[in-house]
């Protein structure tokens, strides 16, 4: 997975599927690893390439201090999209997103 430096944190983050094809990113949410998203990410690697990122609390995340917003969720997930050399991407979030 590339690692994203962010400045205070870091991001690992993975790029899955066909560069060619219609981008998405997944975005987990303030709770919950990305690894929830179990195969989702290779099933929709047969239509679209597939960012998943780890959110900055989770194992494969380092960063310092502990206060974590929604915005700051938000800019991550656009600095991942930046990194894989993409303009946009749709965004697909699970539930914990709200």
């Amino acid at each position: 997975m590339p690692l994203l430096d962010r400045g205070r944190h870091s991001i690992h983050y993975e790029s899955i599927g066909d560069p060619a094809k219609p981008p998405v990113l997944l975005i987990m949410g303030l709770a919950v690893s990305s690894r929830a998203w179990d195969r989702l990410p290779a099933l929709l690697a047969r239509d679209f390439r597939v960012l998943v990122f780890g959110q900055s609390w989770h194992g494969q995340v380092a960063r310092a201090g502990f206060a974590y917003r929604m915005r700051d969720l938000a800019d991550d997930a656009a600095a991942v999209i930046e990194a894989a050399g993409l303009s946009s991407a749709h965004v697909f979030a699970s539930r914990w997103v709200e």
